[in-house]
């Protein structure tokens, strides 16, 4: 069976399916059937390996009327076409859930730069600044408040990593999800009520639509930083002017 790659797989992966499989590589975001021409390979590709940026649509289920599988490379299908591909009965694979407790992590670990201060203390310290001034005071998480806006996988994993800091969580959501932490029906309430507030929602846009309704209010700055673990570019995060009611802000996409 003739296999198209579009992903960069690690070397031992990309072994296995060449072990099995025909394996045509393709750059990954380039259309296959830019690079596959010929109509006799064509009809030879059964399987497509790749990651979000090949988009699985019409005009590619119709190069390759032989394909079967699509493995996106990936947690997320937004690449997919679902109506096209139920309608050619392709079967698609993700991988949801596995980079939950990864993202969580990050998105925690940006509440612990925002309260430790860890990348202004960073230039304080490669600067040598701490030779002649004294460091600065840092907030500590204990006792403090995390606000989420969303509390689905990523939600409860960033919730469970804030009281194991000692810290309370309130959050929001379309429905209540758990008793142990405390939940605002006005998305509004988030801000006022909390010492940090994190986004972890699924789409991005989404996602920025909602912290600019939150947040930005509150807002004195704005930095940018790429999450490559979700595959979706580019987020905002929002730290808010020290002089409201919220401390620090992240948002990162599930």
């Amino acid at each position: 069976m003739t296999v198209i790659v579009s992903a960069t797989l690690p070397p031992d992966l990309l072994s296995r399916v060449q072990a099995l499989h025909t394996v045509v590589q393709v750059p990954a975001g380039t259309p296959p059937q830019e690079v596959i021409t010929e109509v006799g390979r064509r009809a030879e590709v059964k399987g497509l390996l790749c990651t979000l940026k090949t988009r699985v649509d019409e005009a590619l289920l119709d190069a390759f009327p032989q394909l079967k599988v699509v493995s996106n490379y990936a947690v997320g299908f937004d690449n997919v076409s679902v109506p096209v591909v139920n309608t050619r009965k392709v079967l698609v694979c993700n991988t949801p859930g596995v980079l939950d407790a990864a993202v969580a992590d990050l998105t925690f670990g940006l509440v612990l730069c925002l309260a430790r201060n860890l990348v202004p203390m960073h230039t304080f310290v490669a600067r040598g600044t701490w030779k002649t001034k004294p460091a600065p005071l840092a907030t500590d998480l204990a006792g403090k408040r995390l606000g989420l806006l969303g509390m689905g996988r990523i939600g409860r994993m960033v919730a469970l990593r804030a009281r194991a800091f000692g810290m309370a969580v309130s959050y929001h959501n379309r429905s209540r999800d758990t008793a142990s932490s405390t939940f605002l029906r006005r998305m509004m309430r988030l801000p006022s009520s909390s010492t940090f507030s994190c986004v972890p929602l699924v789409r991005p846009r989404a996602s920025r639509t909602a912290l600019g309704k939150v947040i930005c209010p509150r807002s004195a700055t704005v930095a940018s930083m790429r999450m490559l673990s979700d595959g979706f570019g580019m987020h905002e995060f929002y730290i808010p002017d020290h002089s409201a009611s919220t401390a620090g802000a992240c948002s990162c996409a599930a």
